[in-house]
């Protein structure tokens, strides 16, 4: 599958990875087996997709409505990349709410995720 948007910011379950239209993120490969969605992006980033269903895929539009673990992973924005500035956010999904664990120098407020919210969506 080729993302058909040329890229945007992340937002998971209603939140944004960083701040809003803060950053831009390009996917440069995809691939779809067993049920796992993984997208590289153009910094090394990398997002992995486990059981997706709803999946939009428009050139104005991409999002997953929903998912049952999504894990993104990155080297911290301005540290050379290296396994210790390697960043990692594991999002569970367990169709009530939606927990996270954090990885690395990033925090995420597992408070305001909003389990009605599309899992993931490139803005």
């Amino acid at each position: 599958m080729n993302i058909l948007k040329k890229g945007g910011c992340l937002r998971f379950w209603g939140v944004w990875f960083g701040r809003p239209y803060d950053n831009f993120h390009r996917p440069v490969s995809t691939e779809h087996n067993g049920g796992v969605l993984t997208i590289r992006f153009d910094n090394g980033e990398r997002l992995t997709v486990y059981k997706p269903s709803g999946i939009v895929n428009e050139q104005n539009d991409f999002h997953i409505e929903s998912a049952e673990k999504i894990v993104w992973e990155w080297y911290y924005y301005g540290k050379e990349r290296t396994p210790e500035n390697l960043c990692r956010l594991e999002y569970t999904y367990d169709f009530i709410t939606v927990s996270v664990v954090c990885t690395g120098e990033y925090k995420a407020d597992a408070r305001s995720f909003d389990a009605n919210s599309y899992a993931l969506e490139l803005c």
